[in-house]
């Protein structure tokens, strides 16, 4: 990861704290009172390019916008690997370690929003892995926790994700006399209910499939699981009531009720 403090700029695909070989610039390089500094914007230079993919990271996952989310994580973390480069015995004042340690926590929030946008886009598997790991490091990190028992649910068992839930509790009630927040507390109600029938309520049956609407489907479907409610609006005529049948019918909460 290069950056201003270190002198290393980053110019096709130079190495963590290297300065990169380029067409030469008269501009490159300029002087200011303190010495000479790259005249580089900060998205050329991954260490301040590394905050701004994280800033925009989170305001993407602020708004849902997950798939937005994902791709600025990703971005961010293929800047760098994490890795501060101050081992036992190396120079700990050294300019680029102690760069690489004013971003770690930068980096591992993108790791955290990587996580949960997996886990939110329906990428169960994928998302297994780096939420467990996280779960680790931060154990009261209920967000986390909650998608990583639905990313369980679906691909090793509700079994498995009731077992971590208790877990978390009874490790929450002996260490700090207090019971896991709502949000939890409802994934752990529909985990013990998840094989009670399904009821639908006022979904009519509908004679022929719906065809070539699977990213609509998706869309709604998307939205049922992170609010209660959801409302589809627009002009008359675009199938809004079909479409929203077809989710109604095939929801992954055992109780819908659909009001046309």
């Amino acid at each position: 990861m290069a950056g201003r403090a270190a002198g290393a700029a980053r110019e096709g695909g130079a190495g963590p704290g290297v300065a990169a070989a380029g067409p030469a610039r008269a501009d490159l390089v300029v002087s200011t009172p303190t010495g000479y500094r790259l005249a580089l914007d900060e998205e050329q230079v991954d260490s301040s390019a590394l905050l701004l993919h994280d800033d925009a990271a989170a305001e993407r996952a602020r708004a849902g916008d997950h798939a937005g989310a994902l791709a600025r994580a990703e971005a961010g973390l293929a800047l760098w690997d994490g890795t501060v480069g101050a081992a036992a015995g190396a120079d700990l004042h050294d300019p680029v370690a102690a760069l690489r340690t004013g971003r770690v926590a930068a980096f591992r929030s993108l790791v955290r929003t990587r996580a949960l946008a997996l886990a939110r886009l329906g990428r169960r598997e994928e998302a297994v892995t780096p939420l467990t790991e996280l779960a680790r490091e931060l154990p009261r990190d209920e967000e986390v926790l909650t998608e990583l028992l639905r990313c369980e649910a679906a691909t090793a068992g509700r079994a498995a994700a009731l077992t971590r839930y208790d877990t978390y509790r009874r490790a929450l009630r002996e260490e700090l006399g207090s019971d896991p927040g709502p949000e939890l507390k409802s994934l752990h109600q529909e985990l013990l209910t998840a094989d009670a029938p399904r009821v639908r309520h006022g979904v009519p049956h509908d004679p022929n499939p719906l065809l070539g609407r699977d990213a609509d489907v998706a869309a709604v479907s998307g939205l049922l699981r992170e609010s209660r409610v959801v409302t589809v609006l627009g002009p008359g005529g675009l199938g809004k009531t079909r479409l929203s049948h077809a989710v109604s019918r095939a929801a992954e909460q055992p109780v819908v009720h659909f009001v046309p």
